[in-house]
């Protein structure tokens, strides 16, 4: 027999998906066939059973969300009592079908019916009519229609509040304190909150209805039933009027009992706000967790006895409420901890300071208005879409940017930290506009002279009313927020390097293995990932993207023997991304602007620089780097990329003596532009 139970448990569980769709079926057979009376007691046994489970659910749960179905429930179960409500009024009409007498007829409907007209109304038809008039207009008037309010509220709040939230969810993410998953599933969560309480706001409606409902299959059974028995049945008025009524108050009873349970299910639900613990829990903690009240409560008991009132309950009740307030005082304190433990918290807090961001953006206070939403701040949602832009633009996925407001700091300067160390900061007015001078400006603005801390061009604060005077002596004009944000983009550009780390190096293995797993295993065989890391840091720190990562192993796959040279591999793989250099660094109209020495100075210059340091033609070297960083800043000056084009031999060498004075320099070889028309700008040195 066990084993036949957990036969049936199984097959059960596996087909729990057909529950539903069983009931549903089975309230369209109650509704067109006759039950016998004893499937109907079953039936409503298990109406009873089921608004039980619902009540202690909703007590239970620590929110509201985690009895998302329960409109779905709640709509099933009023369903459900309408068509209980249908077979028993079909059974209460057809008492005296079969030739019954009065006293054969009082179960015809079932031994519940008969059972809640007898003993729940204690064998009184006026009790019985005076208790079902008291939950109906309990049930139609104080908990369906305060159900019914508070969940209208509720959904209007809830989708006033969603746009809030989900900029919320933006900050935190962005300040890297939840990860993209957990920013997901905060989403989800949002959207499911929206559902519950809109769904609730439909599904109490229902519920009012129901009320309504009973009072008028009340009244049709009472009359219908009169005249049944009377007119068909010939019984005298008395017998009937007192059978019918019986039933009906019954059968009231048996229905509305349930729909006042659920409907307080639904309005304990609907009002109970997220918490950690059951409700009966944060109930009892919130109630009995001062003593002080407790204490207050008892006094009060105990003056009240001193009056007419009864003197038993109130003194006993005043004793209770006494002893849980001593016995709250002494929990108290013996929950005082230990000093072992008061520096358990003190321990994880320094734990918690020994993480460092990748990258951190503090900010003085007058900043604090970039960042906030209801001041029109959207720089979380900037510094999205800029880690997008370098995960496009470099293939590189910058980790979230945590920004924090320093108060340590001027009010209107903010720090760019890298793992902990300053390596920029700068200074932003949120009521000005920061108009950058060009190449063509033609005159001067009144303001507060500065510099781009992005591209180095001179710069001044003016008032947002002179914008438009700004663009059109062809100044660009940039907001508070651009400003920081160009700033930050360049330093995570020119930090590329730095901010890409062994195990990411290790992921983006990982990802491309699914769609190229030879090579990766190939080149997990003839490199460590060490020395993948640093290739990759070099093509980061020139700023060449490393999104193409295929083709960069690709190219050095066959040079195990260079595993030692980063320098070599490097050039390897640029070399193999000349298409995609060439396209970087070319204007809209598809031509390279550069500047570029005159082949015999390579020639030279080749044998000048070893290492770091130019060594017989020093002085030339030297030159050589000025007049390029000059020819340079005449290409930014013009908008074009600062673009440098030499012999492969000489590019090197030339990258770190220019680093020093252009770091943001591209200087390129030969044999990594493709297919590209070169505009190029000689520049002569002096020999």
């Amino acid at each position: 027999m066990p084993d036949n139970l957990k036969s049936a448990a199984r097959w059960l569980a596996r087909h729990r998906g057909l529950a539903l769709p069983v009931l549903a079926a089975g309230m369209v057979f109650v509704v067109l066939v006759p039950l016998p009376p004893a499937m109907v007691d079953v039936l409503l046994a298990g109406s009873l059973a089921l608004s039980a489970v619902i009540l202690l659910t909703a007590i239970y749960v620590a929110r509201p969300l985690d009895f998302s179905v329960f409109p779905s429930v709640l709509l099933g179960a009023t369903l459900l009592r309408l068509v209980l409500n249908v077979a028993t009024t079909r059974l209460i009409l057809t008492a005296g079908a079969q030739g019954q007498t009065v006293e054969q007829a009082r179960h015809a409907a079932g031994r519940v019916v008969w059972a809640f007209s007898s003993f729940v109304t204690s064998g009184s038809l006026t009790v019985g009519v005076i208790l079902f008039a008291i939950l109906i207009v309990v049930q139609f008037i104080v908990i369906t229609r305060g159900a019914g309010r508070i969940s209208e509220v509720a959904a209007r709040f809830v989708l006033d509040a969603m746009p809030g939230k989900q900029m919320a969810i933006d900050a935190d993410r962005n300040a890297g304190l939840i990860t993209d998953a957990e920013a997901r599933d905060r989403r989800e969560t949002i959207a499911r909150e929206a559902d519950f309480y809109g769904a609730m706001d439909g599904a109490s409606k229902f519920l009012r209805g129901d009320a309504v409902a009973g009072v008028l299959i009340t009244l049709v059974n009472i009359l219908g039933g009169c005249y049944v028995g009377m007119v068909q049945y010939g019984w005298s008025w008395s017998d009937t009027a007192e059978l019918f009524t019986r039933l009906t108050i019954g059968d009231g009873l048996v229905t509305q009992v349930p729909a006042f349970i659920v409907s307080l299910s639904a309005a304990l639900l609907i009002t109970r706000p997220t918490a950690r613990t059951d409700l009966g829990k944060d109930v009892l903690a919130q109630l009995a967790g001062r003593p002080i009240v407790l204490a207050l409560a008892g006094v009060f008991l105990a003056a009240l006895a001193l009056t007419n009132l009864p003197t038993a309950p109130l003194l006993l009740l005043a004793a209770g409420c006494g002893a849980l307030a001593w016995t709250g005082l002494k929990g108290k304190g013996d929950e005082a901890p230990p000093a072992a433990a008061a520096g358990k918290p003190k321990a994880e807090s320094l734990q918690d300071l020994l993480v460092v961001d990748p990258l951190q953006l503090e900010i003085g206070y007058a900043l604090v208005r970039l960042v906030d939403e209801n001041q029109g701040g959207d720089l979380t949602d900037r510094i999205s879409a800029l880690r997008r832009q370098i995960a496009g633009e470099l293939g590189l996925l910058v980790a979230p940017i945590r920004i924090v407001d320093n108060l340590q700091i001027p009010a209107h300067t903010y720090v760019i930290r890298l793992r902990g160390a300053r390596v920029a900061t700068g200074r932003v007015y949120p009521a000005q506009m920061l108009a950058i001078a060009g190449e063509g400006a033609a005159e001067p603005l009144v303001g507060r002279e500065t510099t781009d801390p992005a591209s180095g061009l001179p710069a001044v604060w003016i008032s947002p009313v002179q914008r438009e005077r700004a663009e059109m002596l062809r100044y660009t004009v940039a907001d508070p927020a651009g400003v920081l944000m160009a700033h930050l983009g360049e330093v995570v550009r020119s930090r590329a390097a730095d901010l890409l780390t062994r195990e990411q190096v290790s992921e983006m293995l990982d990802a491309l293995h699914a769609r190229a797993a030879h090579l990766v295993d190939e080149i997990r065989q003839k490199f460590p990932l060490g020395q993948v890391q640093k290739v990759l840091q070099a093509l980061l720190r020139e700023r060449v993207s490393v999104r193409d990562l295929e083709t960069i192993l690709d190219a050095i796959s066959d040079c195990a023997d260079l595993s030692g040279d980063v320098e070599a591999l490097t050039a390897r793989a640029r070399s193999a991304l000349s298409r995609a250099l060439s396209q970087q660094y070319c204007g809209r109209d598809g031509k390279l602007r550069c500047v570029s020495l005159p082949a015999r100075l390579e020639r030279t210059l080749e044998g000048a620089f070893v290492s770091d340091r130019p060594r017989g033609d020093g002085e030339l070297a030297r030159k050589a780097t000025i007049a390029l960083a000059e020819g340079l800043g005449a290409l930014r000056r013009q908008g074009h990329p600062p673009v440098v084009l030499c012999s492969p031999a000489l590019r090197p060498a030339l990258r770190k003596a220019l680093s020093t004075v252009e770091p943001a320099a591209a200087v390129l070889a030969y044999n990594e532009i493709e297919s590209t028309e070169i505009e190029s700008v000689e520049i002569g040195v002096e020999e």
